[in-house]
């Protein structure tokens, strides 16, 4: 890991729970008619990231579509919380902070072209 990282992540989690649709509520209201027990449907986005970012280095997030990267990205901003771990900005972890007080990177939109041509590096205003 880098010696005096500007961001860090300490086994970051993110869970969410799926809303059941029309036929999960029927046969969990079934199932429950009958004695079953019937436990929520977890979706782990997120699972255990390890990650130090130090000043002037970059990085390159590279996945398949649904694998946990703009899940991962949002709590680095600190838009989504952690469902556990920490996240680290400076040494500060940013989860505990109030929200007026937490970093927000600016949005980062999808254009692809441009996307290949310039690098932001971290420290420079931007994680």
């Amino acid at each position: 890991m880098t010696a005096n990282p500007i961001v860090e992540l300490r086994s970051v989690s993110k869970q969410f729970v799926r809303t059941p649709d029309l036929a999960r509520r029927a046969t969990n209201l079934l199932r429950r008619t009958f004695g079953a027990s019937v436990r929520p449907e977890i979706i782990h986005a997120v699972d255990a990231v390890d990650l130090a970012i130090g000043e002037g280095e970059v990085l390159g997030l590279v996945g398949e579509s649904g694998c946990g990267k703009s899940t991962l990205g949002r709590m680095v901003a600190g838009i989504s919380p952690p469902t556990t771990g920490e996240v680290l900005f400076r040494g500060q972890n940013i989860t505990a902070l109030p929200p007026r007080e937490r970093v927000r990177a600016p949005p980062t939109w999808r254009r692809t072209q441009a996307s290949r041509a310039t690098r932001a590096r971290a420290g420079n205003g931007c994680i």
